[in-house]
């Protein structure tokens, strides 16, 4: 019984210095994982390309600097995102501003949501007054399993949608695309609504900061 007790008593130990340098592996590898920071690299600008209207080619448009990248404090980044997020995985990474051509005055926000698998970014324009335009996705881990919103049929239909609403929900989003996910659209409807409040502020301080 002694010996058994004893055996027990070292499985014990073992398992909970094993616990233990897991978690400081785990702890010490996060620490030197970079974290996403965007910025207006030629991806970013490409995406914004696509979903405002330059009349250049989305080299030329970053060349030429048709996009700014808005200046945010941290400060005040960090309490927008702590009034209008649903976790902290849900929320505003940049603004981008259009400076020229025929969406010139425009802006697009960059946000950040927890989907299925990890984060979906999405990049969203906005006229003047703070509507949707456009968006796009700029990256998502989720699978593009049958009834996934981000399924090229269902991101067209979402895109429409989201020109008529200012709020987004799995059900309203589902019903309007067609898509049958739930987290994945989740993630979306979240990151489309910290957009919209984004959008909101900037729209009423000219387009010219949060």
């Amino acid at each position: 019984m002694k010996n058994s007790a004893k055996s027990t008593i070292k499985c014990v130990i073992t398992l909970s210095l094993i616990s233990v340098i897991c978690v400081a592996v785990l702890a010490l590898g996060n620490a030197f994982i970079p974290k996403y920071k965007p910025t207006l690299d030629a991806a970013t600008a490409e995406l914004i390309n696509g979903i405002v209207y330059t009349g250049v080619g989305a080299e030329t448009a970053l060349e030429d600097g048709y996009f700014e990248m808005l200046q945010i404090d941290d400060k005040k980044l960090e309490e927008f995102n702590k009034a209008n997020r649903v976790n902290s995985d849900n929320k505003l990474l940049a603004v981008y501003k259009v400076v020229k051509g025929a969406d010139a005055g425009c802006f697009v926000t960059e946000t950040q949501a927890k989907a299925y698998n990890d984060a979906v970014i999405i990049l969203t324009a906005f006229d003047k007054s703070g509507n949707v335009k456009n968006l796009a996705v700029k990256s998502h881990s989720d699978d593009l399993l049958d009834g996934s919103i981000f399924k090229e049929e269902m991101m067209a239909k979402l895109v429409e949608y989201a020109k008529t609403v200012k709020t987004f929900d799995t059900a309203s989003l589902n019903a309007a695309t067609g898509a049958t996910t739930k987290g994945s659209t989740l993630g979306v409807a979240n990151a489309l609504n910290i957009a919209v409040k984004a959008a909101e502020q900037i729209a009423a301080n000219g387009g010219e900061k949060l």
